[in-house]
């Protein structure tokens, strides 16, 4: 999925930090290959704001070990990277009462490594 394919599972404001980092990867000549799975996913606390929108945050690991960075001559230049990678994710619902949720931000976890 590109990042424009994101457009429905993030807030604007996620999606336009998204495109900026994926802006800059492209600057730098860099582009990846494979995919991006999680492989662990735990929740840290939910609740719902005053106006009935939910929000969730989870402890996401983020697991790149099947995805290649490359650079402008599909060279690997990521060869020495951290493959799992902790993060805190906040979600909410995209609307009041909605089943569904988005992602509204994500941090790198700076706490202990949970993904090893």
């Amino acid at each position: 999925v590109g990042v424009e394919g994101l457009a429905k599972f993030e807030t604007a404001s996620q999606l336009a930090h998204d495109k900026a980092s994926f802006a800059t990867m492209h600057l730098d000549g860099h582009h990846t290959k494979g995919s991006t799975t999680f492989s662990t996913f735990t929740l840290q606390s939910s609740q719902t704001d005053n106006s009935g929108v939910a929000e969730v945050i989870a402890y996401v690991c983020i697991d790149i070990s099947h995805t290649t960075l490359l650079d402008s001559k599909n060279q690997n230049v990521g060869t020495n990277r951290t493959l799992q990678l902790p993060l805190q994710v906040k979600f909410i619902g995209d609307t009041a009462g909605s089943k569904s949720l988005i992602i509204e931000g994500s941090d790198a976890w700076s706490g202990k490594n949970f993904c090893l």
